[in-house]
């Protein structure tokens, strides 16, 4: 009874089906003319020494199992390929030369997948099936990428309890450790497109592309902006871009203080100007009512002068207290005026600074922390060979076979060049 294969909801029966594909005997294997398979368009791998594998062929009179998936009826081909193209494309050119090859007659051993499969399935297939090939280092990194953006994708449709942990999978899907595989997927998730593309050209190894990664946007920015199509990205690079990345943030944390201050600010200054406003208002309505009682008084037919007098230094004294008091209340608006520009300003870089990273590196920052790295680079350099130079000298000091070369000069030139460091 013919085996139906299916993905669960860990992956286990990929597994299942990788076995069986590494275990022949165990396969459901069924011979199918050539010209009833076709290529597969998900399949990208190169096809290469076709002649060279058919001389094979031809000489062993044997021709691994192949994989293929039923293709909908009315299609062109019955069937199509998910393992094994290079082998198909050998029995082709075997066939093209010699049409009656007796190991072809009854058709190509094959192992049938069923129609229903999932497009995503599918290719994890193709991916998996190919692991073995010898491919490059370039091609293994775009492969693992994939492979874990097809678990993403696959995730994104499946309830909870069915989702796959993609880490886990890469894992065991590639035989490689559960550390190199959460980096892989680090890498997948988080790195932005464009480090994606450096990493897969080899500008960064593994380990540097996942503490990258696990960067912040603008960090990563950051870095982008230092990447040099002929010049790798390694630790000196990330150390360095990470420190510059911290005075960053210092400085979106002091505008964001200094925002808060100054908000502070213009809520104080509301209060007060409102306050201001009553009290002014008070005022004018004192001065009024000083003013009804000088009329009044000035209007009677025997006025009071001492009365009068009184009332007129309490108006000049009212008039002068809401003169001083509109002065004051001019000058805190003043104030909260100019709180909202720098408000505004404040606003207007910190919207700079979090919304264009990409600018976070001036040319000369970018200059300062290349010359940097560089500079640490000579460092270490100088220190390695200094050593060197210092271990073989005290073997050679210690012969008395040659005659001592004199290192007085080379001295003075290190004890020199370190005085103008300092």
């Amino acid at each position: 009874m013919k085996q139906q294969m299916r993905f669960g909801k860990s992956g286990n029966e990929v597994d299942t089906l990788l076995q069986k594909i590494e275990n022949q005997d165990t396969l459901d294997v069924q011979l199918i003319p050539y010209d009833d398979i076709e290529p597969n368009k998900k399949n990208d791998y190169p096809i290469s020494d076709i002649e060279g594998l058919a001389d094979d062929i031809r000489k062993s009179n044997y021709l691994k199992p192949m994989g293929v998936i039923k293709n909908p009826i009315g299609s062109p081909k019955k069937y199509r390929l998910f393992d094994g193209e290079r082998r198909w494309t050998a029995a082709g050119y075997i066939l093209a030369n010699d049409p009656d090859f007796p190991l072809f007659k009854k058709g190509l051993p094959c192992y049938i997948k069923d129609s229903s499969i999932d497009p995503l399935d599918e290719e994890i297939l193709i991916i998996l099936a190919n692991k073995e090939r010898d491919m490059t280092p370039e091609q293994k990194r775009e492969k693992a990428l994939r492979l874990a953006t097809l678990y993403e994708e696959k995730n994104q449709s499946a309830p909870p309890a069915e989702q796959i942990n993609v880490s886990k999978q890469l894992s065991k899907d590639l035989g490689i450790g559960a550390r190199q595989a959460e980096r892989y997927t680090a890498v997948n998730n988080k790195l932005l497109p464009e480090l994606k593309e450096a990493f897969s050209s080899a500008a960064m190894n593994l380990e540097d592309a996942a503490s990258i990664a696990n960067m912040d946007e603008s960090a990563q920015r950051m870095i982008l902006a230092l990447i040099d199509k002929k010049q790798k990205i390694g630790k000196d690079t990330i150390t360095q871009v990470q420190a510059q990345h911290s005075k960053l943030i210092e400085k979106l944390q002091t505008l964001e203080h200094t925002l808060a201050d100054k908000n502070n600010e213009i809520s104080n200054l509301e209060d007060s100007l409102s306050e201001m406003k009553n009290n002014l208002q008070l005022k004018t309505s004192e001065m009024e009512t000083a003013k009804e009682t000088l009329r009044k008084e000035l209007e009677a037919s025997d006025p009071n002068k001492q009365l009068v007098e009184q009332l007129q230094h309490q108006l000049q004294a009212l008039q002068h207290e809401r003169d001083q008091m509109s002065q004051t209340l001019t000058d805190e608006q003043k104030k909260k005026a100019d709180a909202e520009k720098e408000i505004k300003a404040l606003n207007k870089k910190l919207a700079d600074a979090q919304n264009k990273p990409e600018k976070a590196l001036s040319q000369a920052e970018k200059k300062a922390i290349e010359e940097k790295i560089a500079l640490e680079t000579m460092c270490k350099d100088l220190e390695k060979r200094i050593t060197e130079f210092s271990l073989k000298y005290q073997k050679y000091k210690s012969n008395d076979s040659f005659e001592k070369i004199d290192i007085a000069s080379l001295t003075a030139k290190i004890e020199l060049a370190l005085n103008q460091l300092r």
